[in-house]
């Protein structure tokens, strides 16, 4: 084996040592193309990771604004490409709901969904709108969930909690890294 081949195997037995160590998966050359290939894997990771952190915080959020007691409609508002990552991410947040006590209000009357349907189709979507749903499924929470691509493509969960029966604001996200899902 030549020194280089050599200096380059134990490069590599380095580092997938060291990414077992940490967590981290480590992609191996195997020709032209394939460092695109393991950096986009890599990017797709750390977007999941960043989703995970994001529903993370934002369950902790909705844990200290709403009562114990609260019947939680989570929605998911986005539309388009960033449709699939939002509902995701709604659905995560729905199930660490569940998992800490928290009543989630399900869309169960065909009536109201395809009432729903019409609105958003509309394009004239107005949280009135939505919170009047909420209301006749009998929900008193509605945390909404979009996706929204800032400069450079940064993509951030956007969510936003409100108060059914007075329709007031509880949260509203910020730019802040805590709600980065790249």
């Amino acid at each position: 084996m030549k020194k280089s081949s050599f200096g380059i195997v134990c490069m590599a037995l380095l580092l997938s040592g060291c990414a077992a160590m940490t967590g981290v998966a480590v992609a191996t050359v195997a020709g032209p193309g394939a460092g695109a290939a393991a950096a986009q894997g890599v990017q797709r990771q750390q977007g999941r990771n960043d989703a995970r952190r994001a529903v993370r915080h934002a369950s902790g959020e909705l844990q200290r604004l709403i009562p114990r007691d609260a019947r939680l409609w989570v929605h998911n508002r986005a539309t388009g490409r960033e449709q699939g990552v939002a509902s995701g991410i709604a659905d995560d947040l729905t199930s660490n709901m569940l998992q800490n006590g928290i009543h989630i209000v399900d869309r169960e009357s065909a009536s109201l969904i395809a009432r729903e349907q019409q609105v958003q189709l509309s394009g004239n979507v107005r949280d009135s709108d939505i919170l009047s749903i909420g209301q006749q499924i009998g929900a008193t929470h509605l945390a909404t969930v979009y996706i929204t691509v800032a400069a450079g493509n940064v993509r951030r969960l956007q969510l936003r909690v409100l108060e059914i029966e007075t329709g007031r604001l509880l949260l509203q996200s910020d730019t802040s890294n805590s709600w980065r899902v790249r």
